[in-house]
């Protein structure tokens, strides 16, 4: 005589729990991998104010320098802010950025935005055109934000334009 047995509510869930935790697994390695990998993206919905913040201090950044206006361009960090320029140097604070500004923004003949701002975990990254004491050059400016100051502003890449 063989026994039959019908599936009943504990061997109908058993299946649906592991399916449940594997799911979980998986999504909790996706995470914390782009969260590693620094490509956590933020699309505009996530972040409308951090975007819109951000792409107000880059315009105004380039309208600053090519101005010639060390005190906007400084305004635009928070009191101990950080200026990581083109060429490798960093500023800190306010004063010491304004005082570099006042040297470099004369040299400054161009300065444009190249297109929209990406937001990512470490900050708002802009494509960016500049023209320094003769040297044309594109490169990303990424921005980070305090409220509605840049605490830091740095140029991440940096490559020739011979446009």
């Amino acid at each position: 005589m063989s026994t039959v047995t019908h599936p009943g509510p504990e061997s109908e869930r058993a299946p649906s729990r592991a399916r449940g935790r594997w799911l979980i697994a998986f999504v909790a390695v996706v995470v914390v991998a782009l969260a590693a990998a620094g490509t956590w993206v933020i699309t505009e919905a996530d972040q409308p104010d951090d975007l819109a913040t951000a792409t107000e201090i880059i315009d105004a950044y380039v309208t600053s320098v090519v101005a010639s206006d060390p005190d906007a361009f400084a305004a635009l960090f928070t009191k101990d802010g950080i200026y990581d320029c083109p060429y490798g140097f960093t500023y800190h604070g306010q004063d010491e950025i304004r005082d570099v500004a006042e040297w470099a923004t004369p040299m400054v003949t161009y300065g444009e935005r190249l297109g929209t701002g990406t937001a990512t975990e470490a900050g708002v990254v802009f494509p960016m055109g500049l023209e320094f004491d003769g040297d044309r050059f594109r490169g990303d400016v990424r921005v980070t934000l305090e409220g509605d100051r840049a605490a830091h502003i740095e140029w991440l890449s940096r490559t020739p334009d011979n446009a």
